[in-house]
């Protein structure tokens, strides 16, 4: 098979954090790691922030990520570490080495709105709507002020890694001795290599089983910029190039349930294509998925878990007609925590 390696280069992702100047014109995310242990899996603590004047914590503890809180107009500093701390525990950090003093930052967007849709700008000062607009391909800022910090975590909560995606599998329903492709990651989701032997394969890949992905849509960081409104992400952009977008994923949530998504609405700049991807949850999970193009369903996918809630199965059907033809299965393989000490040793040696 063929193998594409897609290696990434952790310890120089933050560098990129609290450049004002830099030509990706999007929101940064919250936090930026150092490792890829995922760590919202991990024993949580009740997160702790240390001011440059109070004593660092003896114990053992790897440097996670930087993680930074922007708030808006002139918010005082410990109204924003109360806030800083609540989102350092969602982000699973068991304490934030905060850096001196907070600071103003800049926020931006250049993601652009195709004609005819609007969306809601938030005013700085207030927090509240501004009311509707149509946005444009073009690249606004505005001065805020940001804390930020280090985030740590400490070694002994460290513990598992069953949570995180090894390997996906994926071949034709009716040939299922024949490998389409396999696909390795990272512990932190991210790709690390795809090996396959026909041109098919990746196209197969790329415009279906990881276009429809949930991780890719909604997780996953390496290229991704977004926007978010009263705490929600609503808009995620994927960029092959500071100025090239390769698409735009607006999402939608449930009335009832905030943090529910059930639709994604997926644009291609500068082509004429659209995806729907509506969500139907069974207790809490994506059970099935119905992804439609130009207002037809096209593909339908059934997915399946173990008692541990992992995603095992996506079954990709065909939908011609109303006619449903079960075309493609992808397998996932999950790390071991016996594989964990490497993790760790990497990550403190990586410190050290």
């Amino acid at each position: 098979m063929k193998s594409h390696q897609f290696y990434l280069p952790f310890g120089l992702v933050a560098i990129v954090l609290f450049q004002q100047c830099t030509p990706i014109r999007l929101y940064q995310d919250e936090v930026r790691y150092f490792t890829e242990i995922p760590l919202k899996h991990q024993k949580q603590e009740d997160t702790k922030i240390y001011f440059p004047d109070d004593l660092k914590p003896e114990r053992p503890y790897i440097e996670a990520g930087v993680v930074r809180f922007s708030g808006s107009g002139l918010q005082r500093t410990q109204l924003m570490a109360e806030k800083f701390k609540t989102q350092a525990q969602q982000l699973g950090m068991d304490a934030v080495l905060i850096t001196p003093g907070a600071r103003t930052g800049f926020m931006a967007a250049d993601f652009g709105t195709p004609p005819g849709d609007t969306e809601t700008m938030m005013d700085v000062n207030s927090g509240q709507p501004e009311g509707e607009f149509i946005a444009a391909d073009g690249f606004d800022s505005y001065g805020i002020p940001v804390l930020q910090g280090i985030g740590i975590k400490y070694l002994d909560n460290i513990h598992d890694i069953e949570q995180a995606v090894k390997s996906e599998k994926v071949y034709f329903a009716d040939k299922p001795d024949e490998i389409l492709y396999i696909k390795a990651y990272f512990l932190n989701g991210e790709t690390k290599s795809i090996d396959y032997d026909k041109q098919l394969a990746i196209d197969i890949h790329n415009n279906v089983v990881e276009a429809y992905d949930l991780h890719h849509l909604i997780h996953q960081q390496a290229n991704w910029g977004y926007r978010s409104y009263d705490g929600r992400v609503t808009t995620r952009a994927l960029y092959k190039t500071p100025d090239w977008k390769l698409k735009i994923c607006r999402l939608i949530y449930d009335f009832e349930d905030r943090k529910s998504i059930k639709r994604i609405v997926v644009r291609y700049p500068g082509q004429e294509k659209k995806d729907v991807i509506k969500l139907y949850r069974k207790f809490g999970e994506v059970e099935m998925k119905e992804i439609y193009q130009l207002g037809l369903m096209v593909y339908k996918e059934k997915l399946a878990y173990d008692d541990m809630n992992r995603l095992v199965t996506r079954k990709i059907y065909k939908v011609k007609d109303k006619e449903e033809h079960l075309w493609l299965v992808a397998e996932y393989n999950y790390y071991q925590n016996s594989e964990l000490k490497k993790y760790l040793d990497k990550a403190v040696n990586k410190k050290s």
